[in-house]
Parts: structure tokens; sequence; C-alpha cells
């Protein structure tokens, strides 16, 4: 049952993939894809994973709490590294992806319906009836505008806000309605073709669009020092710790003596009334009998 546990693993596939064989391969440095050879499609493997998850499933519990997405991928993105790694060299396919393991289904792709796709971002010259490819920076930023521009139309038409104050996140909306300007479609979009990029073409990207570099958000490891003696409880972030709510009716002072409080004017009409009529007070019928 451990075993089985170790190796069980939660994983979505887009509807198209369901029922198929997808033959799997790894290229680049962390790259996991698979690929389907009917239809010629690449898909990326990203998996998400967070500290103390699990999964139930069916009457067990899985320790192993990662979810593995499968998604479509343009292969251009995945032969980008390659191109750019020496841009002033006319190459063959053989020759742009070497001796990687994934070099072979690579070729493939792209010896089908995948060849013309490189012209989007390489110039292509033919020679003894060989193809040559050569990173072209122009055509390079030309298609990535043009990607930014289909994640903005797709973003739009799916009616999902990526604003930094919007709470409207897949669907999920709350009383703030709260609109997405161009600028932070555009800056979403640069931020989601970020992680394919290599940072001199993101830098030119960025500067196309005026957007300045996120800065990472880095925790805060300052350490706090604790003056609160032992056994009393830490107030939070300095406040003054104290109820809300002040539940006591009357102050009772230092010396003892409790100061009566002053009575409205319909309670001093009802108190006098009830003296007059003879009423006892609830009070009276909880008092100790004198002993005889």
């Amino acid at each position: 049952m451990a075993d089985e546990e170790a190796d069980y693993k939660i994983i979505t596939l887009p509807t198209c993939c369901v029922d198929r064989k997808l033959k799997s391969f790894t290229f680049g440095k962390n790259g996991c894809y698979l690929y389907d050879d009917k239809y010629n499609n690449v898909y990326e493997i990203v998996q998400y994973s967070e500290d103390r998850r699990s999964w139930f499933v069916g009457e067990r519990v899985v320790q192993n709490g990662s979810l593995q997405m499968v998604t479509q991928v343009d292969p251009l993105f995945i032969i980008l590294p390659n191109l750019i790694g020496d841009s002033k060299l006319f190459k063959s396919l053989e020759d742009i992806f070497g001796d990687d393991k994934g070099s072979t289904i690579m070729i493939k792709i792209f010896e089908t319906n995948k060849r013309s796709d490189i012209c989007c971002i390489a110039d292509v010259k033919e020679l003894d009836n060989e193809i040559y490819y050569r990173l072209d920076e122009k055509k390079l930023i030309t298609w990535l505008k043009a990607k930014v521009n289909q994640i903005i139309n797709c973003l739009q038409q799916m009616k999902i806000e990526v604003s930094v104050n919007s709470t409207k996140i897949a669907g999920f909306s709350s009383a703030r309605d709260t609109k997405t300007d161009e600028k932070e479609y555009i800056r979403y979009a640069v931020n989601l073709l970020s992680k394919y990029l290599p940072e001199d073409v993101l830098t030119s990207l960025r500067e196309i669009y005026n957007l300045e570099k996120e800065k990472e958000i880095e925790p805060e490891t300052k350490p706090i020092a604790s003056s609160t003696p032992k056994g009393q409880k830490r107030p939070i972030d300095g406040a003054k710790c104290e109820p809300i709510d002040n539940y006591c009716k009357e102050e009772v002072p230092v010396n003892g003596a409790a100061k009566k409080a002053k009575l409205s004017r319909s309670q001093k009409e009802l108190e006098k009334a009830s003296k007059q009529s003879g009423i006892r007070s609830i009070s009276s019928f909880f008092t100790k009998k004198p002993s005889n």
C-alpha cells in the first residue's frame, strides 16, 4: 500500500487527451512534455505543490498532495532557447536540437506541419534539399506581441479580471466591481509569457509596452524581540489588547466605594412611583431573613 500511495498522482487532462496514448518526453533543463502523434500536438506538464497538502481518493489518503496539469503549448516556445543559443548561424533541425533526449520527437514535430511555424521567428534558407534556420529578433518580437494580444482577447472574452484590486477570479465575483484596464491586461500577459523567455528577450518585450520589472517580494526574516514578562500574552504588533465591548456596568473605584449610577428622567419617575405604591424591588426577595 505504501508503494502504491507513493506512485499515486493526481493529474488533470484536456478532454481531447482522454483515452488517448500520449508519448512522454523531456527536453531542455526541466521541460516535461506529452506528444500526441495523431494531431501533432505538444502538451506541457506543470506541477503545483505546497506544504501540508494531501488528497482523499476514495477511502485512502494520498500523502503526495501535488497536482499535475496538462496544457497544450506552442512548440516554438520549446525550440526558442536553442535558436537563441547561436542566433548568428543558420542551422538544420538536427543541429538546433542537438543530442537532447527529446530531440527525436522534436524533429518529428517540426518536420510535419510545424515547419512553417518556425518562419514566424526565424529566417529560412534551403540548400541542397536541406532547410536551415536562423533566429530573427524582429520576427520574434512581432510573434510575441501577437501572443500577448491573443492572451488579452482570451481573458476579455472569458471576462476574467486580472487587476491587482480585482476580486473576480475564474468566475467568482464579489460586490466590488472593478474593471481591468488595457495596461493591466498587458502586464498579466507578459508575465504569463515570461517563464518561456530568456531575460534579454523579456526585457525587450517589457520596453515595448513600457512595463517596469516587477520586484520580487522577499519574506521578512527579522526576528521579533519579546519583552513581555513570562506568563503574560504579548500584544500583536504592539497593539493594546482590550475587549471590543465594555461589559462592565459600573466602575468600581480603588477604595471599593461604588459610585451610584446616574438615573435618567424616566428611571427616576419609575423609582418614585414604586416607593409611593409600596412595590418591593426584586432584590428584596433574595435578602437573608433575620434570625429569631
